[in-house]
């Protein structure tokens, strides 16, 4: 891995996704965000629902793909929810979903459930990218490892380390879900603690195939476009 890390602000932005997910953001926030953010090629971009027509639109034919949240941050909607969210988010066109496991079910031993949950969503997805988020700050290394378990054998094509909001994600997790799971059979995106460049590249030589951050041009080390 470290013969082929990044090097140059573009080759390094292929491995990140940033967002706007705010509470009060507004539409026209949401288009400037993207406008501005594709201007270099990023892996994805995230928006809420509520937004993915949009982001579909100001990213076509850049390269960027549109990530949409489902049931995130916290993972606390049924099955059924998540579903019919996804459904729209597909139907808008997204090409990737970030969904939030029940971590309350993962700790009460209700694999079978997330199991199958997760399988639904896959196959819905339809080849689209379905990435898992769990809450690595909060959760033991065996409940770290029973997440992904389930997040693979339903189908996940990533884990997603944490939501963010101020939840962080160390080397040690990474390590430790590479450990006992190869790429091929589930990729890690971080979320939570890729800050700057150093950071970002000690997660990719951990064994991460995307980052998550909300500092991408601190990351990049190039000033924020106008």
């Amino acid at each position: 891995m470290t013969k082929d890390l990044p090097q140059t602000p573009e080759e390094l932005a292929r491995y990140l996704d940033t967002s706007i997910i705010k509470p009060d953001v507004t539409a026209q926030e949401v288009k400037e965000f993207l406008i501005k953010a594709s201007r270099y090629p990023f892996a994805g971009i995230g928006v809420d629902l509520v937004f993915t027509d949009l982001a579909v639109k100001v990213l076509a034919d850049t390269g960027v793909d549109v990530v949409t949240t489902i049931a995130y941050p916290l993972g606390g909607l049924t099955t059924a929810v998540k579903l019919k969210h996804a459904e729209m988010a597909l139907e808008k066109g997204t090409d990737e979903m970030d969904v939030g496991m029940d971590i309350g079910a993962l700790r009460s031993g209700e694999f079978a459930a997330i199991e199958k949950e997760v399988a639904a969503l896959v196959k819905l997805a339809g080849g689209k990218i379905v990435k898992m988020v769990i809450h690595c700050d909060g959760l033991t290394d065996e409940e770290i490892l029973q997440a992904c378990k389930l997040a693979r054998d339903g189908g996940a094509d990533f884990v997603k380390t944490n939501p963010g909001f101020g939840a962080n994600t160390k080397l040690r997790d990474v390590q430790l879900i590479r450990e006992h799971f190869k790429a091929e059979e589930l990729k890690i995106m971080v979320a939570g603690g890729a800050r700057t460049r150093q950071q970002t590249l000690d997660f990719l030589v951990a064994g991460a195939q995307r980052v998550a951050t909300s500092a991408p041009y601190h990351v990049l080390g190039v000033m924020l476009p106008e």
